[in-house]
């Protein structure tokens, strides 16, 4: 039994099941960190955190050193991690990486693993979801729907067949 098997992937073979864990290590350890990057080390990042931290109902005065907390911790997690210490530039381009090497993998597939779903999809539509959508962090990735249509139309295909009341609204 591999670790992580669900009802979703019990009928995956040895080689579906290495591309699985292929492109989960990189959306998870890679694309995902690149996107924590973005929200904290960065300044627009900081600046978008900045604005949703006084949208919410936190006294005036601790907005600053929450914010400070809270970029210390997440620079010393991003260091720890490895991706701080590449510029602005390498990260992105990593991230661009990793949506290139997702759209190859999918192809013309309808799911990454092959014609049926898996938990493998689940995590890839959250982060195409947040790659795509989130216009105000990821401002320089939501370009790349347009470059990797195949990807833009798995996004669609995945939110008609799971989330339909999120087709045709805002994000």
């Amino acid at each position: 039994k591999h670790a992580g098997n669900n009802d979703m992937d019990a009928d995956l073979d040895d080689e579906q099941r290495a591309m699985a864990r292929l492109v989960g290590n990189t959306l998870s350890q890679s694309l995902f960190w690149c996107m924590l990057y973005n929200k904290f080390d960065t300044n627009r990042g900081r600046n978008v955190f900045r604005r949703q931290l006084s949208e919410q109902k936190i006294p005036r005065p601790l907005r600053p050193i929450i914010s400070a907390m809270a970029f210390r911790q997440m620079h010393a997690q991003l260091m720890g991690h490895g991706i701080a210490r590449y510029s602005c530039a390498q990260v992105l381009e990593r991230a661009r990486d990793d949506i290139a090497t997702v759209s190859q993998i999918l192809g013309s597939k309808p799911f990454i693993l092959g014609d049926q779903p898996s938990s493998t999809d689940a995590l890839l539509y959250a982060m195409l979801v947040l790659v795509f959508e989130d216009r105000e962090l990821q401002v320089d990735l939501t370009s790349t729907k347009y470059v990797y249509p195949n990807l833009a139309a798995y996004v669609e295909r995945m939110r008609k067949r799971y989330v339909p009341e999120l087709d045709k609204k805002e994000l």
